[in-house]
């Protein structure tokens, strides 16, 4: 929530804000205002802001474009090494299961993760 920086509410801001207090108390309500000047009035506990839990490491899709592009000549039967590039095994791994799945349905491909040559290798099995 992004709230506008104000030194000072104008006088009729400040009794209009007043009164609906005074109302809400006097419903015996329970609540939470947070003035223009950030100050919060209210007996609810409520949060701050909700903030992002993590911080993609990639955009959204670059994995998944960087992994089509070995997945989409594959075949039945067929095994490929896709390289960590800056991904990481693990990250690569996962990608290539959803990606899969996407392509070709649930269970399509098996994978592992061949550390030695940092390299995901990669069967279609359906």
């Amino acid at each position: 929530m992004n709230l506008p920086t104000i030194l000072k509410m104008s006088q009729i801001q400040e009794n209009t804000f007043k009164r609906a207090i005074v109302l809400l108390d006097s419903m015996k309500c329970v609540y939470a205002i947070m003035d223009p000047l950030g100050n919060k009035h209210g007996t609810l506990n409520i949060d701050g802001p909700k903030r992002i839990k993590r911080i993609p490491k990639h955009p959204h899709g670059q994995r998944s474009a960087y992994i089509r592009k070995y997945l989409a000549s594959m075949l039945v039967g067929d095994v490929i090494q896709i390289p960590f590039d800056k991904f990481g095994g693990p990250d690569i791994q996962t990608s290539v299961g959803s990606t899969a799945n996407r392509i070709w349905g649930k269970g399509s491909v098996t994978s592992t993760i061949v550390r030695d040559s940092q390299v995901v290798e990669v069967m279609r099995i359906i």
